[in-house]
C-alpha cells in the first residue's frame, strides 16, 4: 500500500475569512497536554504571514469544528500528538495529582488510561467517533489510525519538535524565522491556579509509579490506547515518507540553520523574557 505523505503547500499558507459550513483558514486541533501553548503561538504568529487571516487554535476537537467538510484547497488542518504513554502520564500528573490532589499510584494511572485513553485521537477524528470509521469498514485500529492521519495537511510529534517545525516549514514555504520561538525553561513545570489565575502553582513532574510498568507493557494498555499508539507510529512513518518526498539533503540542512538559529534565540532574547511566574511557582 502506498504510504501517505503530507501535501506540499504550492500556494504556502492559505489566507481565508471565517466559514463555518465548509471550512476555511489555518485550524490547529489542539490536544491538551501536548506543549499546546508553542504551536498556538506559531500558527497565530506565522502562519498568518503577515496578514489577516482566520486562525482557529483552540481546544476543540475536529468533529465539532465540521472539519470534515472543510474547503482542502482553502484550509490548512494540522495537530501535534505526543507518545501515547507519556501522554497518559503527563495528563494524569497534571489533572488528578497537580489539579486534585490524587495519589500517584499504579491502580490510579491505570483507572486514568482506561477511562482517558485514546483522548488524543478522538479529539483529531473529522468523523464523530471510532464507530463512525469501523461503519465504512474500517475494523482495525491501525486502518482506522491511518484514516484520521491522512485527513490532515501536518501532524507534528512533540517528541521531536525540530525536526516537525522544519518539516511543516518547507511543506508551508516558510522562512526559518516564521518558525522560531522562545523555549520556556519553565513549560511544563508551572501553571496558573484553576480557580484564581492571578496565582500560580508547581506542577508535579510525572513518573512511573512503582508497578505501573507492567500495565504500561501489557495487552490492556494497548487495548486502551489502541487507535492512539497505531497514530503515534502511523505518523512516525509519515514524517520519514514526506522527509524523503521533499529530499533529505533539503530537510537536513534547513534544520541545521533552525537549530543555529534557535541558540541565538535562546542566548539573545530568552534572557529578557518575563514570565508571569517564577521557578518556584509564585508571582513575580
Amino acid at each position: 500500500r502506498h504510504q501517505y505523505t503530507f501535501p506540499i503547500q504550492e500556494e504556502g499558507v492559505p489566507c481565508e475569512d471565517f466559514n463555518r459550513r465548509n471550512p476555511e483558514g489555518v485550524y490547529y486541533v489542539k490536544i491538551p497536554k501536548t506543549d499546546t501553548y508553542y504551536w498556538s503561538s506559531i500558527a497565530y504568529r506565522s502562519l498568518q504571514t503577515g496578514r489577516e487571516c482566520f486562525v482557529h487554535a483552540e481546544h476543540e476537537d475536529a468533529y465539532s469544528l465540521n472539519l470534515r467538510s472543510r474547503n482542502d484547497e482553502k484550509s490548512f488542518m494540522f495537530t501535534f500528538v505526543r507518545n501515547p504513554k507519556d501522554y497518559i502520564l503527563k495528563s494524569f500528573f497534571y489533572f488528578k495529582v497537580t489539579k486534585n490532589g490524587e495519589r500517584p499510584t499504579a491502580g490510579a494511572v491505570e483507572e486514568y488510561s482506561r477511562d482517558y485513553g485514546n483522548k488524543q485521537s478522538s479529539m483529531m477524528m473529522g468523523l464523530a467517533n471510532e464507530n463512525a470509521y469501523k461503519r465504512k469498514g474500517l475494523k482495525r485500529p491501525s486502518s482506522i489510525a491511518k484514516a484520521i492521519v491522512a485527513e490532515y495537511d501536518f501532524i507534528g510529534l512533540v517528541e521531536k519538535p525540530d525536526e516537525s517545525l522544519v518539516l511543516m516549514q518547507l511543506l508551508l514555504g516558510l522562512d526559518t524565522e516564521d518558525i522560531l520561538y522562545n523555549p520556556s525553561p519553565h513549560a511544563g513545570t508551572i501553571s496558573l491556579w484553576k480557580d484564581n489565575k492571578d496565582v500560580c502553582e508547581e506542577v508535579q513532574k510525572e513518573y512511573v509509579p512503582n508497578g505501573a510498568q507492567g500495565y504500561f507493557d501489557s495487552n490492556e494498555f494497548y487495548d486502551h490506547n489502541d487507535i492512539d499508539i497505531e497514530i503515534h507510529q502511523e505518523v512516525e512513518r509519515v514524517h520519514e515518507a514526506t522527509i524523503e518526498k521533499i529530499g533529505r539533503d533539503k530537510f537536513n540542512e534547513a534544520l541545521r540553520i533552525y537549530r543555529s538559529e534557535m541558540m541565538v534565540v535562546e542566548k539573545q532574547c530568552l534572557p529578557t523574557v518575563e514570565y508571569k511566574c517564577n521557578e518556584a511557582g509564585k508571582r513575580w
